[in-house]
């Protein structure tokens, strides 16, 4: 279990509190594997040893605390979920301690591997990025990422539906990148037939 050092201290905030709206139905809720989509996402973030784990709920909150359980967890109420992501970054931080990132994780993606939060983990302890992102081997970037508490101010002033990975880009060489063998960085669950795809991929890599 890797052990925070100096400002490496590191939260980890969920992003859950969008609508679902391509979905038709609270997709966070739906069935994944043995657990729900969200319920999936949470284990594997709990397996990486990171000690305070945060949770943006907005839509259907009330229903997702009945049916996942999110004992140990911050929970974060969003009640202008409808605005976009950026307003879920952004109380999401408020209440973060001067010295720690934050490494936002997507509810969505069930399949991200524990090795790639692992290596990201790894990676921003090891580093003075403002910011550390996985890409795959063609050079997409993906989620989840971590952002060093120097970023804050600037994720304050994000503005509509885009979560803080449009700083990117701004920072250059600042933030750092790292390669992954985790195709699902790119893998969120938005509509039916994406849902359909992800519970296959599930199924194959059980067997494996």
């Amino acid at each position: 279990m890797e052990k925070p050092t100096g400002r490496k201290n590191i939260s980890c905030v969920i992003l859950a509190a969008g609508a679902s709206t391509r979905m038709g139905t609270q997709k966070l809720l739906l069935p994944f594997g043995d657990n729900t989509i969200l319920g999936t996402t949470l284990a594997k973030i709990k397996s990486c040893g990171i000690g305070d784990i945060r949770i943006v709920l907005g839509a259907n909150a009330a229903e997702i605390k009945q049916k996942v359980d999110l004992k140990g967890l911050t929970i974060i109420y969003n009640s202008d979920y409808l605005q976009g992501q950026s307003t879920s970054v952004k109380l999401a931080v408020k209440d973060i301690s001067g010295d720690s990132g934050v490494m936002f994780a997507l509810g969505d993606q069930p399949l991200v591997k524990k090795e790639t939060f692992l290596a990201l983990l790894k990676a921003y302890r090891k580093s003075d990025a403002l910011a550390v992102f996985p890409v795959t081997k063609d050079g997409r970037r993906g989620n989840p990422v971590i952002f060093s508490p120097q970023t804050f101010a600037d994720i304050s002033l994000l503005q509509g539906d885009t979560g803080p990975r449009k700083l990117l880009e701004a920072y250059g060489n600042k933030a750092i990148s790292i390669v992954v063998e985790d195709e699902h960085i790119h893998s969120d669950i938005d509509t039916p037939e994406e849902y359909k795809k992800y519970q296959r991929d599930e199924k194959d890599e059980s067997f494996n």
